[in-house]
């Protein structure tokens, strides 16, 4: 991926909870994903953060303006690369985000996924030519979902530690990637109230697209 070495700085900074909390680093990535939006003149997914919400963080902003920068790069570079959420998990660990904070990105980038799913289906025509210049995006061209499976499991005990007795739901999408025949697999587990929040963030994204489809 092409990363320059400003922009590794800037996201080991955000990684680092001593600079930026895990409760800032999730309003913040909420607001970059948010930002997004599809420019009907040259047919590309542009981001457009207005730098006055970034006023509320205790986090110096010429600080925040990198790490924002840092994270548009990497999106369309996770895009680009067909990343899943295991390499993007991969590649936010191996630069020094906790756990915590790569499932609050995952998350987001999990919904581009989802909502694909909830518009294809009950979008108008020409509302579909806007989510299809989102797809067709040069800054930001992610798989199309054709299909999703999911399943409850219950989890008795885990390894050797006592007794969970916890629901467990495990989710596998379907996804069709641009050149290639065969379609990939994403597959991910949460518990009840990790899918609660992601519905949640699905219902926000439905209301981000439906806005965007009325420009």
């Amino acid at each position: 991926m092409e990363i320059n070495s400003k922009s590794v700085a800037a996201l080991k900074y955000a990684a680092n909870d001593e600079n930026l909390s895990t409760q800032s680093f999730e309003a913040l990535i909420k607001l970059i994903f948010d930002s997004f939006i599809v420019d009907l003149k040259v047919g590309k997914l542009v981001p457009k953060l207005e730098t006055k919400n970034l006023d509320t963080f205790d986090v110096p902003k010429v600080e925040l303006k990198e790490i924002s920068a840092s994270f548009y790069t990497l999106i369309a570079e996770f895009a680009r690369h067909n990343f899943d959420t295991v390499s993007v998990s991969t590649f936010l660990e191996d630069t020094g985000f906790s756990n915590e904070k790569i499932n609050i990105f995952s998350q987001f980038y999990l919904v581009i996924f989802f909502f694909l799913i909830i518009f294809f289906l009950k979008l108008q025509k020409e509302k579909r030519e806007i989510i299809r210049l989102f797809l067709s995006s040069t800054t930001a061209s992610f798989p199309h979902v054709v299909d999703v499976n999911w399943r409850l499991d219950y989890i008795v005990k885990e390894n050797n530690l006592e007794r969970i007795n916890e629901p467990v739901y495990l989710i596998e999408l379907k996804v069709e990637k641009s050149g290639e025949t065969e379609l990939s697999k994403v597959q991910f587990s949460c518990t009840v109230e990790q899918l609660q929040d992601l519905v949640f963030k699905l219902k926000e994204a439905s209301k981000s697209v439906e806005r965007l489809a009325q420009i």
